[in-house]
């Protein structure tokens, strides 16, 4: 089956452990300072949707949240922070796995009711969520590749201010992210023999919750079957399968349990809002951000890192970190209206430590070889965007200055006399990066004022 190539990780090192763990608190950080104020709480009225439906559940036993798809038998308006909110009950736009958790995060902010919902409460879970996908980044990567590209896989997940920003939205993709990382743990453990029964029912069960916390949900297990297949394991592929239709199973049950007629009318109601077939292409190219622009170059670089990954013929890079990115972008094709992929940047977060992941190993390969097309690229699209905003507003240098800093850092590694100071500067450079997006991160109101 040409598994040979999927090997249990190495053992942890005590290097690994430190800044793995320093990643994640400064992400942690990151994502707290002025969480409740950055973005503003106009920015997107899909948090309060998602808010009101769980606190609502939680306390009334029947969802009531804003929708605007038709169908509703009844809408009622109401103004809160300074805008009108169609308010419907039952609210049925999607499943209740995330409403119920952010109304558990309200409930313990003492807050019950609609009026009463705040910003911090809210959006506390998925700066939570967030935070815990950048050590599943380290976890998970370490496995397919390696501890240093791993490391800064999860680093640029924990700086990037793209990531911190949507990472504190409340948006169901902030749960698909950490399913889809124990699940690539899931799949590698039964690849490599680690795992057994137990595994098996794991991802059994990540499949269900994953389509209970979104329909596009159902990308997890479309992906999981395809690797289990490949892998030749058929009792985890039928068990993957029976949790992803399970879920969709337990939440056509939810939508009877209300109201089954008006539950199918919304669903056909959110079937006939996508349109065209450019989705996919909108979400992997335009700088989507909180309803407004958001220019990411590590994105791109990302992607682009996974078209490399394809290459490979039986690596597990290539199931487990590009297709499982590739199998979530087809569920945009079929599911998404490309006229709003291209505003909504939080339809990303479910596959930003994937492809944070492949930028990562992208610009480690670039320090350790040294790579002088990898180091470009890394300078090109992460350099440039972490440099426009921390060194001006934004940065516009001379050309010859431009010209002179690439210089100095891609011919070292072009000279094979000069490739060990090479792999200093491009390290040194990467570092400078890193700590170019710490300092954007710490004041995303200067990252959005120019976004």
């Amino acid at each position: 089956m040409g598994t040979r190539a999927w090997r249990p990780p190495p053992g942890w090192r005590r290097w690994e452990l430190l800044l793995g763990a320093a990643a994640v608190l400064i992400g942690l950080g990151l994502r707290l300072n002025g969480y409740a104020q950055v973005p503003p709480a106009t920015a997107n009225a899909d948090e309060w949707a998602w808010a009101w439906a769980g606190v609502t559940l939680l306390t009334a036993g029947v969802p009531t949240g804003w929708s605007y798809l038709s169908g509703y038998p009844a809408y009622h308006v109401i103004h809160l922070h300074g805008a009108g909110y169609p308010l419907v009950t039952p609210w049925l736009d999607h499943p209740p796995l995330f409403p119920l958790v952010i109304g558990a995060s309200e409930l313990l902010f003492g807050q019950h009711s609609i009026a009463a919902a705040s910003t911090a409460a809210i959006r506390l879970p998925p700066v939570l969520l967030g935070t815990v996908s950048i050590g599943l980044t380290q976890v998970a990567g370490r496995r397919l590749v390696g501890r240093g590209a791993a490391l800064a896989g999860a680093a640029l997940l924990a700086l990037s201010p793209a990531a911190v920003l949507l990472a504190r939205e409340v948006e169901s993709e902030a749960l698909l992210a950490p399913l889809l990382l124990v699940g690539i743990w899931l799949l590698h453990r039964l690849g490599t023999g680690e795992g057994g029964r137990r595994e098996e029912l794991g991802l059994a069960a990540v499949c269900l919750l994953a389509v209970l916390t979104k329909i596009p949900g159902l990308a997890v297990g479309g992906a999981a079957v395809v690797v289990l297949i490949w892998l030749g394991r058929p009792r985890a592929t039928m068990l993957a399968a029976a949790g992803a239709v399970a879920g969709l199973l337990i939440y056509a049950l939810y939508g009877a349990h209300y109201d089954w007629r008006l539950f199918v009318t919304i669903l056909n109601s959110q079937g006939i809002r996508r349109a065209g077939v450019m989705g996919a292409f909108e979400f992997i190219t335009s700088p989507a951000g909180v309803n407004s622009r958001l220019r990411d170059g590590w994105w791109l670089l990302g992607w682009i890192g996974l078209a490399a990954l394809l290459a490979g013929r039986t690596s597990p890079r290539k199931w487990l970190l590009a297709w499982p990115a590739i199998a979530y972008l087809v569920g945009i094709l079929v599911l998404a209206d490309e006229r709003v992929t291209a505003r909504y940047g939080w339809y990303h977060i479910a596959v930003y430590p994937e492809i944070y992941l492949a930028a990562g190993f992208i610009a480690w390969r670039a320090i350790t070889q040294p790579d002088v097309a990898g180091l470009t690229l890394m300078l090109a699209l992460g350099g440039a965007t972490a440099t426009s905003l921390w060194l001006g507003s934004p940065w516009n240098p001379p050309a010859w200055v431009l010209a002179g800093v690439l210089g100095v850092l891609l011919i070292p590694p072009a000279v094979p006399r000069l490739r060990p100071a090479g792999r200093w500067l491009a390290a040194t450079a990467f570092a400078l990066l890193l700590f170019g997006m710490l300092v954007e991160a710490l004041d995303l109101n200067l990252v959005l004022s120019f976004s």
